[in-house]
């Protein structure tokens, strides 16, 4: 599960409510800690309304400034929370797929260095009465040292130590150096950029201690046959390849690939692309020249492209034909594919006890238990055909058995290939009907080949 602290230099700017929407989008937080909002009461309350969360809880405003909101989705988390000061919201946290309990300390520290000497020893006061794994994050307004800050005025700790110092010293060293170390090393701690405020979110990920995380594999996207750089991607993968198989797997680590470093993210090159459009027709009615105007057309025709790729990203996760829908719908896809995904998750099964069971892998082995005693019978002895009369039994005729032992001819399968649905669920191998339809002229032998081998082999 991820959490996502941002000190947002006040919530009233126009960009504030976009910029949560699209962090919500990139990272999918469970939890969401936003800082000196500056702002209160029914404004406050209007703001939160539209954001993607339904779990809230907020520290008002000291002085016209400050404040905390702590966040989170109540599909994803419960939170309790246990005391709520000017400078911290202390909650304890349940993962709803996971089994422990932790404390959460969302912290916003004063510039006064009086009044943060009461956060900080009210910390060390909560350090010595509990014994649960403790996340605290938010901004301190303090450093270990000096080295810690760069640019401004040098910062001289000169009320004695550091009071982030001394934290560490009451939580343990070791322990905080061992977690802190691990952090870095996992990467599970990254800033996203700054995005409309000079502080830079920072998201922790945090995973259960022996969970593990599923590879998963590369999966096609219909968007990418909108891009020509695409098609040769396939060929590639198909050339001089003896088996489909082969051909698949080379296909999927080229793809992985040319995705990353060619293709991109959509919705960066989106939000992008968007401020180099606005620029460009500012400058256009200033002072129009040819060049202006034929970068215009170039960039709107880019943007026009990522809409569609956008379109078709929406459309193919939430498997719903777009011909009933209209062009463009995004934000009706977007809510398809996240209901879509909320009902496929499974966080607990019921064993043959009555027990709920959360744990991951537990889960696991009651799924595939449950389909070995679905599919396998525990019958020892069959019926054999010597006991029945023979004659009465409806039998195929001589004709029809050898049409059904027939090798299939190339038509006959591409007839079964097109008949259908290009773009619902894929195989295992991550591609779906559609794609095997649209390369035909290229991957086609191999795929009949393959079929052949195995109406031969049976």
């Amino acid at each position: 599960m991820n959490i996502l602290v941002w000190n947002c230099k006040g919530a009233m700017k126009p960009s504030f409510r976009s910029t949560i929407h699209d962090l919500t989008n990139f990272h999918s937080p469970g939890i969401m800690v936003v800082m000196e909002t500056c702002i209160s009461g029914s404004r406050a309350s209007e703001i939160l309304r539209t954001l993607p969360y339904d779990g809230i809880h907020t520290i008002d405003l000291v002085d016209y400034a400050r404040g905390i909101w702590l966040l989170w989705r109540g599909d994803m988390v419960d939170m309790d929370v246990l005391t709520a000061m000017e400078q911290e919201i202390l909650a304890i946290v349940k993962v709803l797929s996971s089994p422990s309990p932790w404390l959460l300390s969302s912290i916003y520290g004063s510039p006064r260095f009086e009044e943060r000497q009461i956060l900080w020893d009210n910390l060390c006061s909560v350090s010595l009465l509990h014994d649960l794994p403790w996340t605290i994050v938010g901004d301190y307004d303090d450093v270990i040292d000096g080295t810690e800050k760069l640019g401004g005025k040098p910062e001289v700790i000169d009320k004695g130590d550091s009071k982030l110092k001394k934290l560490r010293s009451v939580c343990g060293e070791e322990v905080y150096k061992t977690v802190v170390d691990a952090l870095l090393e996992l990467n599970d701690y990254n800033s996203s950029g700054r995005v409309s405020s000079d502080h830079c979110p920072l998201l922790l990920r945090l995973f259960e201690n022996g969970q593990r995380r599923l590879e998963r594999s590369i999966r096609f996207e219909k968007m990418w046959l909108n891009h020509p750089g695409f098609q040769q991607v396939v060929e590639k993968a198909w050339e001089f390849m003896p088996s489909l198989g082969l051909a698949i797997s080379t296909f999927k680590n080229l793809a992985s690939t040319w995705n990353k470093e060619i293709f991109g993210n959509i919705f960066a090159r989106k939000r992008q692309l968007l401020p180099r459009i606005r620029g460009l027709q500012k400058a256009l009615a200033a002072q129009p020249s040819a060049f202006l105007i034929s970068l215009e057309q170039e960039l709107s025709l880019e943007y026009a492209s990522l809409l569609n790729q956008e379109e078709d990203f929406w459309a193919l996760k939430s498997r719903v034909d777009w011909q009933l829908f209209g062009d463009r719908n995004t934000a009706f896809y977007h809510t398809k594919t996240i209901i879509k995904r909320k009902h496929n998750r499974i966080r607990r099964i019921m064993n043959q006890s009555g027990e709920w069971i959360e744990d991951e892998d537990q889960v696991m082995d009651i799924v595939l238990s449950g389909f070995k005693e679905l599919y396998q019978t525990k019958h020892l002895t069959f019926i054999s055909t010597a006991d029945f009369e023979i004659e009465w039994a409806i039998a195929l005729s001589t004709e029809d058995s050898r049409k059904l032992s027939t090798m299939p001819s190339n038509i006959e399968i591409l007839k079964a290939l097109s008949s259908l649905k290009p773009f619902e669920a894929p195989g295992v191998d991550g591609l779906h009907a559609g794609f095997f339809r649209h390369f035909w002229h290229i991957l086609g032998s191999s795929v009949i080949d393959e079929i052949l081998t195995i109406f031969a082999s049976k």
